[in-house]
This record gives structure tokens, C-alpha cells and sequence, in this order.
């Protein structure tokens, strides 16, 4: 989305000659600030940067009370449940004010939804379970961290002659929280439509008749009824219930409640500052005070070392607030703060004391896109999507819309510009007092405070050097804006582009192709503009090609490897690039044109020679298994010729019970005595004589080779050799293999099945040779892979038919190749 800047018109003046007397000091490139000035009371910025090397993004709200915004603490329509940020800004805007921005607050229950903390609302409690650090606002927009805890008492004001009369007190454990065993409990109607009870216990419903749940005040209220068992109570406007479990020691402590008592509930706290807040809701540890560190021993520990999304608010000595939001757990966008890294976070932004509020996949911030009018989230979940919270912090607009032009915000809030760029900027639109986008009928005047580069009109040209500024609209009638723009001279990430694809991964093209590559840049998640392709500088490595100073590369007339880089500043970005080779008699418009290319490219098998494919030439058996070889990425060399059998060929050798001549003997035998060869280990066979096994060494035995027609010095024997050996293709019989037979259709269903058998385990398949009208022909050792073929589509009809017997060429070969692996 296109964030907002805005000025109010309340006092300008100081605010531009604050600008003028003190720019922004980040100016480095590991540093990207923009910052949206969306009144002299509110300014919202994303600040990219790098901590623990690791990139990260923050939202930082700085807000300065006493002015036309104000913080309210939001929790949904009960305190049970849960809504998203978006929900929490779209129901308050129900009232009429707009939510200028808003922030997640404090821990809860994922399955109920009920804050952890002390959750107060226009002055009165809302809810309390114990946790008792505190980030609240006064009625005026100040604000304040501490920690406090709340005591909530029942005093029955009839029967004086119990232990707990008059002189005496029931202490409540938790208001508005499901109930436990444990201790009292107490509900208004602010939790839920009922108690939400769900085992046997006591409920003492009152009607209350003075007073209300503030800290420092408390209620009166008559007992209307007394109820025992598991059903849960309603809860009805006027009317309170207490409430204990049936399984707690202490139960017996309502037991003497009846209809007509009279009871005074109290309200208090050690806190002067909960005592006058208007808004409260809890929190984590106090992570900074007095402008220092706390003590990290006492912090959480099972979540204050991990890095991960955060939320935050501080306090800084002038009264003003800051509201602070951290993306994490996103490799290459943001992983994250620990909480220590966090409270420096928050020192650095001037803050004196500081909350860990609710972080994880429940950190969210948004703020309002006055172009529009809607509330947008700003950051990336770490889950995807926004989470359902118990409680938001929203500053919302003091004022109701009234249609008068108020101040000026410009459409984009801050520029991200490549030094010595140039860009157009988008200009200023306006928004009344209550913030609500209204047109304006002005000429406006546009300057830059800041050595960041020169203005004509909308149109910006940067320096040279890295630089951060800001520019300031003025309309006629004196309304003003402020927008930051942010000059980049090493931005952090490339993104490579062509004519037909954006951000590409890795090229592959065929010898001759010419490609004309671009390139952008992003600096912290941002778009840098005038980042033309004479920012980028280009490389090529491998003998792939060339490639000019614009970007266009041309693919060099043979295959090969290797990849293109690309610099700007110290940002580089590198991609693979595969080079094919063409071949005169394989055409683009060919229906194996692509197959071609894939086998070519993955290095299964090549051209016949160095300008042809031979698409329709027969693939022969040697050929196929070479193939297959290749696929699985053996080394040929280590697989010896298959041995049946050998012949001692010395005077007396031994066999030994290992390979090696440190084992013991087995037994001796005689020149011309024939052994049963089951393997080898090195320079040894691993040999049968008779009732004896042991290992014989290579050089005492002649070798009898399973397969007189596989050469010793063929492309394909160390192939032939380890797939023979892996079961996955047999010979005929009679020392023979036939490696330069005619693959037929089926002998290549047989021998793919058996590879895929042993690489990937037992596979299910259909009955799908019976479509065809000679599938009597397939061969009755080959139908179960030729029906495994079929059902995966892998080998289709030719002419309707299955032609098992024909011959496979290559160009069928290559597609059934690239249809098994994709």
C-alpha cells in the first residue's frame, strides 16, 4: 500500500525549522528510514537495518500527547474472544473518529482469548488475572509503564456473625478469566453472555445498585440468587457473578450468601498511576528503566533469547511514546530481535522506560491510508495473516471529519532513491481535522531541507553519495506536509529480470540465444527508484558466452555452465546459467524440440555429433543403461566387470576368511581348480570352492566375464557393469548382453521400472495395457512394467497402438525421460 503523510497546520513552523536545524542523521546504506509525518502529534516510520547480521524490519510509532489524537485500549465486544487488528480499527471507527494507527497489546489465551494483565477502559477495570506489569494512558493522552497489582475484595455486609462478616474479607482471585479451582472468581457482564463454567460450583449472582469497577472505588449489589452445579450463568448488564469451583478447598466460603444480602465489592491498588487511568492493558517485563537495561535474570526466559517478531511500547522524558513493531522468523526479510536487542532498540529511540508487549505471529501495526481512508496493516505476520489478540492499543482521532482541508500528507510517504537517480514524486493530497481524505483546490510549492539532491517541480534528482532529507509541500492557503526520501547508494538486494520474467532464478537457453537481461533494486523491503540500468554493472563467469554493459547476453555456440552477476554498489546477485546446444535437425516447432533440450541439459545423452540429435535413430540397450548412469550420477570407473567364475591360474594359492593377507587361511587349492566368484572388495574375490568361502587374491585366477560383447575400453561398459550389478537389466543369456541391440519399448519400460524400484521402492499402478489392441504383444515379463509405463504416462500409444516390440529412437527416449522426472 502507498503509506500517508500528513502535517497539521498546529504549529508548523516549529516543527520545520526542528527539520531544517536537524535532518536525519541515518544516512548509511545498512540503514533505510522513511518516515510519515501524519501530524505534529503522530509520526510513523519503517526502519530497515541489520542486527546480528541478520536483516530486519521496524514500524515505529512516535506519538506526542495533548493534541487532536489520542491512545485508547481496545479488547472487542467481551473480554472473551478475540478479534484482528483490522476488526479492532474497523469497530472503533463505528463510533465516527478514525484510527489513525494501532498496535497489538498484551499476552492472552490462545484458546479463550483473554488478556493476561490488568485490562482497563474509560476508568474502569475491564478484567484482571494476576499479571501485573501495566502500560496505560491517562484521560489527557499521557502515558505510563509500571507494575502494580490490583486487590479486589468482598465484604457480605448481612451476616456479620461469619468469620467473613463485616470484619472480614473474601479475596477474588481473577476477574472476568475462566474460572479454575483455585479460588474466587468474578464476572460481569464485560466477559461473555454467560460464565462459561463448565464444572460443578456456586455462583452468587448480584444486582448491583451503587457504584462502579474503578481502581480506588469498587460496588454495592443485593444477592438476587444463589445457584449450585456445572451450567454455566448468564451474565446480564447490571449484574455480577461470584463464583468458585466445587473441587477447591476454599468452596465453602459462598456457602453462606443468601437471596437479599448485602455486599460491598472494593477495588484497589498500591498504584497512584492505575488509580487516574482511563486506559490500561498488561504486559511482559519492564525492559528498560531509567533509560537502562533491566535486569535480563529476571526477564522471561523462554522467550527473551530467541530472535522473533516484537512489540513494544516506551516512554521517553518528555512525556512523548513510542509504539515499536519488529518483523521475524522471515529468512532474508526480517528474523527478528531478542528481548535484549529490543530494549536497546528502545533506547536508541530515546525512550526512559519500555514494555515488552505480546510479540511472535501476534505482532501487528497498522496505520491509516489517508489517500483512502482505510486502515492497512503495514508489517508481515510471521504467520501469513493477522492473528486474533485480545487487546489492541489504537490512537485514534480526537475530532469527527468536517470536510475542511487540514493538512497536507504526500501519496508515497517516503522515497528510496538510487544516488544520482531521478524520480517523479507522486505529490500531496489533503485530510481534514478528524483526518478524513478531502480534495484540494490549491496550487501547492514543493522544498527540500537536506543535502539529498535537486528539486523541479515533482521532479527529483539525487546526489551522488548516500543521504537521507526530507520534502516539504506548502499550499497557497498554508497548509503543509512533510515526506522523507532516502538517496541509496549500495542498495541491500538485486532482482534480475528479462522481457517475459521477473525475479529470475536461474537461464537456461539454447547456443546463440540472445536474452536482454534488466535490473532493480530493493533497499529494506523497498523499491529504489532511479535505479536505471546503468547503476548495474555485468559479469559473466564460465564459457557460457558474453554479455555487454547494458545487460544483453548472447549464448555461446556450444553447451556449457556457469553464471551472470550483477553489482550495484557492494549489493551482487548471481544466476546459474545452462547453455544447450542447438541442433540443425531438431526444430523449435518439432514435438520433441523441449525433450532434447532437458536431456541435453541435464547431461543424460547429447547430439551424434556436434550439429545433429539423430532424433529418430534407435537408442540401443548400452546406450540406455549409460543414460540411466548418468541420471543417478555414478562413477563408471568403480564397477568391475560381473565375474561367474575363475580359474586358479598359479601352482597353489590360498583362500583367506577376509580380504586381505592378514586374515587366517581357509584352505588351499590347485592350479586349474574353478571357483564360484559372489563379489569383490578391492583387489580381492570374494569365491566359492566347494563347501569352503574366504577371498582369493585378482592376480592367483583368471576371470570368465558374465559378458563376452561389453568391451572393456566402451563408452558404456562401467554402465553396463553397475546396472547388471543393481538388478536392474539382465543379459540373454550365453555371456551375452547385446549393448548395441535396439531398445525396444518394452525392454525400456522393463529397465526404467527396475531403476525405479530401486531408487524410489515399490510402486502402485493400474491395469492400463488392456485400452490397447495389441497388448497380447507385450511380453509376459513385461507387462507389469509396461502397465507402470502407461498409468504414468510415460509411454503412450503410437498410432493408437503399444508397438511393444518397435524400436524406442531417441527423441521418444528423451521425452519419456523428461516426463519421468518432472
Amino acid at each position: 500500500m502507498k503509506k500517508i503523510i500528513k502535517l497539521s497546520t498546529v504549529i508548523v513552523l516549529a516543527l520545520l525549522i526542528v527539520l531544517t536545524a536537524a535532518p536525519f542523521t541515518f544516512a548509511a546504506d545498512d540503514v533505510s528510514t522513511g518516515t510519515e509525518y501524519i501530524s505534529n502529534y503522530l509520526t510513523y516510520t519503517e526502519k530497515g537495518f541489520t542486527a546480528s547480521s541478520d536483516p530486519q524490519q521496524a514500524f515505529v510509532l512516535n506519538y506526542t500527547p495533548g493534541g487532536d489524537i489520542m491512545p485508547v485500549v481496545t479488547y472487542g465486544s467481551a473480554v472473551y474472544g478475540g478479534q484482528s487488528i483490522s476488526g479492532a480499527a474497523t469497530d472503533w471507527e463505528k463510533t465516527g473518529n478514525k484510527v489513525i494507527a494501532a498496535v497489538n497489546a498484551d499476552f492472552f489465551s490462545t484458546t479463550s482469548g483473554i488478556p493476561m494483565g490488568i485490562l482497563i477502559t474509560e476508568g474502569k477495570l475491564r478484567a484482571y488475572g494476576g499479571q501485573s506489569t501495566v502500560a496505560g494512558f491517562y484521560a489527557a493522552g499521557g502515558g505510563f509503564i509500571t507494575t502494580a497489582d490490583i486487590d479486589i475484595t468482598v465484604k457480605n455486609m448481612t451476616v456479620a456473625s461469619q468469620s467473613w462478616g463485616n470484619t472480614a474479607t473474601i479475596d477474588v482471585l481473577a476477574f472476568n478469566h475462566l474460572r479454575q479451582s483455585g479460588g474466587v472468581y468474578l464476572f460481569d457482564s464485560e466477559f461473555s453472555t454467560t460464565t462459561r463454567t463448565t464444572t460443578d460450583g456456586v455462583n452468587v449472582v448480584l444486582k448491583v445498585d451503587t457504584g462502579a469497577m474503578t481502581v480506588g472505588g469498587g460496588v454495592t449489589a443485593t444477592v438476587e440468587s444463589v445457584v449450585s452445579g456445572a451450567d454455566a450463568v448468564e451474565l446480564k448488564e447490571g449484574r455480577m457473578v461470584l463464583s468458585v469451583d466445587s473441587a477447591w478447598s476454599g468452596a465453602a466460603v459462598l456457602n453462606g450468601f443468601s437471596v437479599g444480602d448485602k455486599v460491598a465489592i472494593g477495588v484497589s491498588s498500591t498504584s497512584n498511576e492505575l488509580k487516574t487511568a482511563w486506559y490500561t492493558t498488561g504486559g511482559g517485563d519492564v525492559i528498560v528503566s531509567g533509560g537502562f537495561v533491566t535486569t535480563e535474570s529476571l526477564w522471561d526466559t523462554t522467550i527473551s533469547t530467541t530472535a522473533a517478531p516484537r512489540t513494544a511500547m516506551g516512554v521517553k522524558s518528555d512525556g512523548s511514546i513510542v509504539f515499536y513493531c519488529v518483523d521475524g522468523r522471515q529468512n532474508g526479510y526480517s528474523t527478528g530481535l531478542t528481548l535484549k536487542q529490543l530494549a536497546q532498540e528502545m533506547i536508541a529511540q530515546g525512550c526512559v522506560t519500555a514494555i515488552n508487549l505480546d510479540g511472535g505471529g501476534s505482532t501487528a501495526i497498522g496505520v491509516m491510508d489517508t489517500a483512502t481512508g482505510n486502515f492497512v496493516l503495514e508489517n508481515k505476520p510471521s504467520n501469513g495473516t493477522q492473528r486474533t489478540c485480545s487487546t489492541y492499543i489504537l490512537l485514534t482521532a480526537v475530532y469527527a471529519p468536517d470536510g475542511v482541508p487540514a493538512r497536507l500528507r504526500f501519496v508515497e510517504e517516503d522515497i528510496c532513491i538510487m544516488a544520482g537517480g531521478t524520480a517523479t514524486l507522486s505529490g500531496v493530497t489533503a485530510t481534514d481535522r478528524g483526518y478524513k481524505p478531502v480534495a484540494l483546490n490549491e496550487d501547492v510549492s514543493y522544498f527540500l531541507t537536506g543535502n539529498i539532491g535537486s528539486l523541479s517541480g515533482l521532479k527529483f534528482t539525487a546526489a551522488n553519495t548516500a543521504a537521507s532529507g526530507t520534502v516539504t509541500a506548502v499550499s497557497k492557503s498554508g497548509l503543509r506536509g512533510v515526506g522523507s526520501i532516502n538517496v541509496v547508494k549500495s542498495p541491500q538486494a538485486i532482482t534480475i529480470n528479462t522481457d517475459s520474467q521477473k525475479d529470475v532464478a536461474s537461464l537456461s537457453v539454447t547456443s546463440g540465444d540472445v536474452v536482454k537481461l534488466s535490473a532493480s533494486a530493493t533497499h529494506f523491503g523497498k523499491a529504489v527508484k532511479g535505479a536505471e540500468n546503468a547503476s548495474f554493472e555485468y559479469y559473466i563467469s564460465g564459457n557460457i558466452g558474453s554479455i555487454s554493459e547494458n545487460g544483453t547476453f548472447t549464448a555461446a555456440d556450444q553447451r556449457g555452465s556457469g553464471t551472470i552477476m550483477v553489482l550495484c554498489g557492494n549489493a551482487r546477485k548471481e544466476i546459474p546459467v545452462t547453455v544447450t546446444k542447438s541442433y540443425s535437425d531438431v526444430a523449435k516447432d518439432d514435438w520433441y524440440y523441449d525433450a532434447v533440450n532437458f536431456a541435453s541439459e541435464k547431461g543424460l545423452f547429447s547430439g551424434t555429433s556436434d550439429t545433429e540429435f539423430s532424433p529418430n535413430a534407435p537408442m540401443t540397450r548400452g546406450m540406455f543403461v549409460t543414460v540411466l548412469g548418468r541420471l543417478e550420477g555414478i562413477d563408471p570407473e568403480a564397477y568391475a566387470p560381473p565375474v561367474d567364475s575363475c580359474t586358479v591360474a598359479v601352482g597353489e594359492a590360498i583362500i583367506r576368511k577376509g580380504p586381505g593377507t592378514s586374515h587366517d587361511l581357509v584352505t588351499t587349492v590347485k592350479r586349474g581348480a574353478e571357483l564360484e566368484c559372489v563379489g569383490k572388495i578391492n583387489e580381492w574375490y570374494a569365491v566359492k570352492s566347494g563347501d569352503h568361502s574366504g577371498y582369493i587374491r585378482e592376480d592367483l585366477v583368471n576371470v570368465a566375464y558374465t559378458f563376452t560383447d561389453v568391451p572393456a575400453d566402451a563408452y558404456y561398459e562401467g554402465y553396463v557393469n553397475w546396472a547388471v550389478s543393481k538388478g536392474i537389466v539382465g543379459g540373454y543369456g550365453e555371456g551375452k548382453f547385446g549393448p548395441n541391440d535396439v531398445l525396444t519399448r518394452e525392454q525400456l519400460a522393463v529397465i526404467l521400472y527396475n531403476f525405479t524400484l530401486r531408487t524410489k521402492g515399490a510402486q502402485t499402478f493400474t491395469q492400463s495395457i488392456g485400452a490397447f489392441p495389441d497388448a497380447a504383444n507385450v511380453s509376459d515379463w513385461a507387462v507389469d512394467a509396461m502397465n507402470w509405463a502407461c498409468h504414468n504416462k510415460y509411454i503412450g500409444g503410437m498410432d493408437g497402438s503399444l508397438n511393444p516390440k518397435g524400436s524406442a529412437n531417441r527423441a521418444q527416449v528423451a521425452t519419456i525421460l523428461m516426463n519421468y522426472l518432472k
